[in-house]
């Protein structure tokens, strides 16, 4: 698979620090910006196009457009060094991605073969030497999701996400008060995750487990949930009983009595579909 089209652009970063990138035929006005303290390039929206801040006022940034027809690879061969890629969801208004310096100058335009509508953007950022950057701005059309910033191995590349196409799902029977510990060990588990960077790419499945689970259960309940998110579920419950059990039960009891109800939980899981889900872990790898 090869790109649709392709452009390329030079920008001179001055004291602002940014780029524009206009997805609609109106140009928003420049934003005033401050830097935003990160050492390497962000997206950002601003009335409706993207920003993108490179992390350096003194220097050039090399800037590569490509707009493909489906999700590209995530490794390009050869590649690695990167300080960073991360994913947005743009929505274009005009079929034409343009690349504007913080002086409002234009310094690309690339027509869209697919034409208006919502894409996902991926910038690949690489440091040159201390006043030069190298960026590869990557488009294809897909339906809105959320942000993502790849985690990078040591040598600069991106880490593949999990696989979450299988829908095929495995029920069991949970009392009400194992989906609830469930839902509140899930729930507590993707707030931690959040503010630690998802390190483990756990939060979606960590949300689509309290989607399906509900809140504050008062009665049995057979969950659905599709093998990894069931894998999700068993290894918070171990990382999570894990944390309570370094509770002295003399100093806290309740937190003994949480450990003991995780591991009921788990255990009635296991007892159901543990032969039925494939060895390996989620958290930790």
């Amino acid at each position: 698979m090869h790109p649709l089209a392709s452009a390329g652009a030079t920008v001179q970063v001055t004291e602002n620090g940014w780029y524009q990138i206009s997805t609609s035929d109106v140009v928003a006005a420049a934003p005033s910006r401050t830097m935003p303290g990160r050492s390497y390039p962000t997206l950002d929206f601003h009335k409706g196009d993207v920003i993108v801040d490179t992390g350096n006022t003194d220097g050039v940034v090399d800037i590569a457009v490509e707009e493909w027809g489906a999700e590209p690879a995530l490794h390009i061969p050869g590649s690695g060094g990167f300080a960073e890629v991360v994913e947005e969801s743009v929505p274009f208004e005009a079929a034409r991605l343009r690349i504007l310096a913080a002086d409002g100058s234009q310094l690309l335009a690339l027509d869209l073969a697919g034409g208006i509508g919502n894409y996902r953007l991926r910038l690949y950022s690489r440091y040159l030497n201390p006043r030069r950057q190298r960026h590869l701005l990557r488009l294809w059309p897909a339906p809105a999701a959320p942000m993502w910033d790849y985690h990078l191995d040591e040598d600069g590349r991106p880490m593949e996400r999990p696989d979450r196409t299988t829908t095929e799902t495995l029920t069991v029977v949970l009392s009400a008060e194992q989906a609830d510990t469930l839902w509140n060990e899930v729930n507590e588990m993707a707030l931690n995750e959040v503010t630690n960077g998802d390190v483990d790419d756990i939060v979606e499945d960590c949300h689509r487990i309290c989607d399906i689970i509900p809140a504050r259960n008062d009665r049995a309940q057979q969950a659905a949930l599709t093998v990894r998110q069931w894998k999700v579920a068993l290894a918070v419950l171990e990382h999570r009983n894990t944390f309570f059990d370094e509770v002295d039960p003399d100093d806290d009891p309740d937190a003994a009595d949480a450990a003991a109800t995780m591991r009921r939980t788990r255990k009635a899981i296991i007892s159901q579909i543990g032969d039925r889900l494939p060895a390996g872990r989620v958290l930790g790898l």
